[in-house]
């Protein structure tokens, strides 16, 4: 049970951070916080976010430490510029949904199991028997993370420039797949170790 409630605090706190770059920008004044240009892991804008109101500025703040907050590659809602990047929004909100997703999906002893059981039925009889739970698995990471790789590597190494909706959804595949996958580690390591074993994200 108490992975169980790991992951319900975790995906609360994700749900609480998703809801706030939203409503963050929708309850400040139509232009109040546009064109930001900085750079990721940085705080390049103390000054400006203690002109904000504190929850506002919290919110701010945090987006500032950890997201470039560019202005072309962000989303504007209600004519201001979100804390986040339109990459990290998409990022941030399907990971709740992946956590969540987690927390009710099925346990089982590995997380690839539980991806697996996820499956329509007709799917599923494909897959088991068939490809062994860590090619899976690696089949799985690969559809879900190589398109951001893909996206952020070339706008980052070469001239390509991408949009606001191809880093959405790049980030949301990546986003889904991570929060699902923390929240089911904790689940199987609440099954495994309820019954003894040692702890996997596949076998085979």
């Amino acid at each position: 049970m108490l992975y169980s409630k790991i992951v319900l605090v975790l995906s609360i706190i994700s749900l609480v951070w998703t809801v706030a770059i939203f409503l963050a920008p929708a309850t400040l004044p139509s232009g109040e916080v546009a064109d930001l240009d900085g750079l990721a892991n940085h705080v390049d804008y103390e000054a400006r976010w203690a002109e904000l109101p504190l929850p506002h500025a919290i919110v701010y703040h945090i987006g500032d430490v950890e997201c470039h907050q560019i202005s072309d590659r962000s989303f504007y809602v209600a004519g201001n510029q979100m804390p986040v990047c339109s990459r990290d929004t998409g990022i941030f909100l399907f990971a709740t949904i992946g956590l969540f997703i987690a927390m009710v999906a099925r346990p089982a002893s590995t997380v690839s199991r539980m991806l697996i059981r996820m499956l329509p039925s007709k799917a599923r009889s494909l897959v088991e028997g068939r490809i062994p739970e860590f090619w899976f698995l690696v089949i799985t990471l690969a559809v879900f993370l190589i398109p951001l790789a893909l996206d952020g590597g070339l706008q980052l190494l070469t001239g390509y420039e991408s949009t606001n909706a191809a880093r959405l959804l790049t980030g949301s595949l990546a986003g889904w797949l991570g929060g699902f996958v923390f929240g089911a580690l904790l689940i199987s390591t609440k099954v495994v170790t309820s019954s003894g074993q040692s702890p996997a994200i596949a076998n085979g």
